[in-house]
């Protein structure tokens, strides 16, 4: 555990010799009293009390002459002494009455005044009582100019000076007197005076008490507050007296006359009517019930004193170039401390921007020089910090952008008291919790570097980040969440930027592009989301680069076809290519062999195909071919239509993607009616041509062509447009071979397009195939083949049965062929020779 700085030792010496303090103890002075020697040391805790009513019993106590013991628990009280005036000097007072007693602490001696008014002296005067010997004092004093009765009803004992204190109630005068010279008269010292309060009435009532550094505190029922009166001392320690200015620090809900200390630190208050505890932090009343007894004066041995513990915590961020302060006053000890100043001269470089106190924002004027007044988070006024309480005071500074190393920083506190400590320069020093050295300061390690190079980079991750530099770039330094913003700049002329950087840091730095640019290359692994994540270690960190480029523009471009858009049929586009231009090293043209993605179906549900195959929407086509991208309309395109459009992109060399462009592709005619099908087989030896339409605009008829070279046509048949739009033409005697055929659609005004090419091919003249029977049980019979030939079984469930022809005639055995229907074809080269149908049995 950390050894903090001992705040705590006896007082070995005159008054005019620095002490540190026992809190919560006695202060003990070991020194003569003039009349006599100090036999016994108060007990700490002890409240002695005078008698506020007459006391029935055996004896009999009269009004304000008995001496008890109280228990600050329970008010069980002792009686000590009968009658204070029943020996030595005091036998001989006129009134014998008293309301004022003080406790030598060092003695065990109570001194006490009478009020004066009796015969044949009627001025009041001062007596005492030994209570370790149980004597009376032969000394009398008076008080100067007294000479009738007075209502001089409080007093209390000084430890640190060594005097007891009277006030005379009658004309708010405090008195000073001496127990070293106890026939020596007491020194008016003047009237008590608390901002709000003047004049006698407001300190009429009540009584007072010392804390162990000599304030005078007290409880004034008629102003109904608590309050203290500092001490004073000079700067090498000696205690100057009373300041006669006081301070409220709470406020006080009874009317007592007896006050005195308790070991803890609050109050034990009395009256005739019992006593009570008062929380001296909130003047919050506790009564203790039971025996109330009555009081006129209290007296005890406590004279608590306050400790402060100071504590100072720094928070560098060396991004924002700020530096904050936190400094915890707590106090430890068991009474305020009051007049407390915070002092602090930064370190050079860091500029003090505003000061909190508890949250609130103070004044920061004379911080380096007297120190600012602190409070607790209880207290009322300026400079008090209440036992068990903290004050916290947040020093918000800024740092300078080139601070490098460490900065080291120390605060101090001062307070009313505080030269007891014998502490150089009568301050104490504040500590940095997080280190194991006492009483040191705080100090943060300076401020790194994080910074790069922006590019304007043209090839992209290739080769790094390279390019030119780019001036004027905004760079944002983030928290590592990568959204907390922490400082900001913009890159010089050469494309360089830089943060401040606290060390064993996390951050994540980030580029924002300009307007048209886009983010290509870094220097870590995700290459185009504009940010890094950088770890601080104990230097510097360089070399977080980006790149950024301008993404190239796509142009619209528009194609007309000559024609009809027919379904099935591609139009190549390669005479009017995807077309680019890229900022970096590209003018407007063809974007042949870069990389180009089509982004948007066709509309009109025309059909995109790049090399053949389907293009597929948002896939990059490297290495771009303007002759391998085709459209073509298909069965689900509308009638009539002429147009349809589709969207691509361009991509430059550094990866970056345009905005997409409109690719146009324009019919010279409209297509009067879909053909949904179109198709031609061989029958046996014929041709079987069917096909399907829909969605017929002014169409007239269909004529049947057919080719054997695939590019001569002849009229085969005219058929006309029917309502069903399903349509099937059978050729017979079709000569063997290659046969195309097509379909040239009609409009109503002699318009007209083509459909698609079908292909059949026949061999039938050279063979005569014969299949039976068509009743099976276990075999059927196949003559006529040729060997080249492909016998299939096709069954009603789909199942397919495929055999190798034999030449001449082939049995083929059907006993393991589930029963039910089948079709079975003879083909050679693809033409089918001949069809049965059979049954299975």
């Amino acid at each position: 555990m950390k050894r903090k700085l001992l705040l705590t030792s006896f007082f070995t010496g005159a008054v005019n010799k620095k002490f540190i303090r026992i809190m919560g103890l006695c202060l003990v002075f070991n020194f003569l009293v003039a009349h006599q020697q100090a036999t016994a040391q108060c007990t700490s805790g002890t409240v002695y009390a005078v008698n506020g009513s007459a006391v029935a019993g055996t004896p009999a106590v009269s009004v304000q002459q008995g001496l008890f013991r109280l228990d600050p628990a329970t008010e069980a009280s002792t009686l000590l002494v009968t009658n204070l005036y029943g020996g030595g000097a005091a036998a001989n007072d006129g009134q014998k009455q008293t309301s004022a007693i003080a406790l030598d602490l060092t003695t065990n001696i109570i001194w006490f005044s009478s009020r004066g008014g009796g015969t044949p002296d009627a001025a009041p005067h001062i007596y005492s009582y030994n209570l370790t010997t149980n004597s009376y004092g032969t000394s009398v004093a008076s008080f100067p100019g007294l000479t009738t009765a007075q209502n001089i009803n409080k007093s209390a004992y000084n430890p640190v000076d060594g005097k007891v204190y009277f006030h005379n109630s009658s004309n708010n005068t405090l008195y000073r007197f001496d127990p070293a010279t106890p026939t020596v008269d007491a020194v008016s010292l003047g009237n008590l005076t608390v901002t709000g309060f003047t004049g006698t009435g407001p300190f009429s009532g009540g009584d007072i008490a010392f804390d162990g550094l000599g304030n005078l505190t007290g409880a004034f029922n008629n102003a109904n507050i608590l309050a203290i009166f500092p001490g004073q001392y000079d700067a090498n320690g000696n205690y100057l007296g009373l300041s006669l200015t006081g301070q409220q620090y709470a406020a006080l809900g009874s009317s007592p006359s007896s006050v005195a200390f308790l070991t803890n630190g609050n109050y034990i208050i009395g009256s005739t009517s019992g006593s009570s505890i008062v929380n001296t932090n909130t003047g919050g009343e506790t009564d203790l019930g039971g025996v109330n007894f009555s009081s006129s004066d209290f007296a005890s041995c406590a004279a608590p004193s306050p400790n402060l513990v100071v504590n100072q915590t720094a928070v560098l961020n060396c991004a924002a170039h700020t530096l904050t302060y936190t400094i915890t006053v707590a106090n430890t000890g068991l009474f305020h401390a009051v007049n407390a100043h915070l002092m602090d001269v930064l370190p050079a470089g860091v500029s003090l921007n505003s000061i909190t106190l508890n949250g609130t924002t103070i004044a920061s004027t004379n911080l380096a020089t007297t120190g600012i007044l602190i409070k607790s988070t209880g207290a009322t006024t300026d400079g008090q910090v209440f036992k068990g309480e903290t004050a916290t005071i947040v020093l918000n500074c800024t740092v300078g952008s080139n601070t490098i190393g460490s900065i080291s920083n120390q605060a101090f506190v001062t307070y009313n008291g505080v030269e007891s400590l014998n502490l150089p320069n009568d301050r104490i020093p504040s500590n940095d919790p997080n280190t194991l050295a006492a009483n040191d300061a705080t100090v943060v390690t300076g401020c790194v570097t994080i910074g790069g190079t922006i590019y304007n980079d043209a090839n992209g991750p290739t080769g790094g980040v390279n390019g030119t530099v780019m001036s004027g770039t905004t760079v944002t330094l983030y928290a590592a969440d990568g959204t907390t913003a922490l400082a900001s700049t913009t890159t010089d002329v050469n494309g360089n930027y830089s943060f401040s950087a606290n060390l064993s840091s996390n951050y994540v730095v980030g580029v924002t592009a300009p307007s048209g640019y886009q983010y290509v290359s870094a220097t870590d692994a995700s290459q185009t989301d504009g940010k890094t994540s950088v770890s601080v270690g104990t230097s510097s960190v360089t070399g977080v680069n980006f790149g950024l480029n301008r993404p190239p523009t796509a142009y619209a471009q528009t194609y007309t076809v000559s024609g009809p858009p027919f379904v099935g049929v591609p139009n190549n586009l390669g005479s009017a290519p995807l077309q680019g231009s890229d900022p970096e090293d590209q003018p407007r043209g063809s974007w042949n062999s870069r990389t180009v993605t089509i982004t948007t179906a066709p509309s009109n549900n025309f059909l995109l195909k790049y090399n053949g195959l389907a293009v597929v929407l948002g896939q990059a086509i490297p290495n771009y071919n303007p002759l391998l991208l085709t459209i073509e309309a298909t069965t689900s395109t509308p009638a009539r239509v002429t147009t349809t459009v589709f969207n691509y992109t361009v991509t430059d060399a550094a990866g970056a993607i345009s905005p997409a462009a409109p690719y146009t592709v324009n019919f010279s005619l409209p297509l009067p009616i879909t053909l949904v099908r179109f198709g031609a087989q061989a029958k046996d030896c014929s041709v079987l041509v069917q096909w399907a339409t829909k969605d017929a605009v002014s169409f007239s008829h269909f004529e049947l062509e057919t080719s054997r070279d695939g590019i001569v046509f002849d009229f085969v048949t005219r058929v006309a447009l029917n309502t069903k739009g399903e349509y099937d033409v059978l050729l017979n005697q079709v000569a063997d071979g290659l046969h195309y055929y097509r379909l040239k659609l009609m409009d109503l005004d002699g318009q007209f397009q083509y459909s698609e090419v079908s292909k059949v091919s026949l061999a039938c003249s050279d063979q005569n195939i014969s299949i039976l029977p068509t009743l099976v049980n276990d075999h059927i019979n196949i003559t006529g083949l040729k060997g080249d030939e492909w016998i299939r079984a096709i069954g009603v469930d789909g199942r397919e049965i495929r055999i190798k022809a034999l030449s001449g005639t082939q049995s083929v055995n059907t006993s393991a062929w589930v029963a039910g229907q089948y079709i079975i074809q003879v083909s050679r080269s693809g033409a089918i020779l001949s069809t049965v149908k059979i049954i299975k049995l």
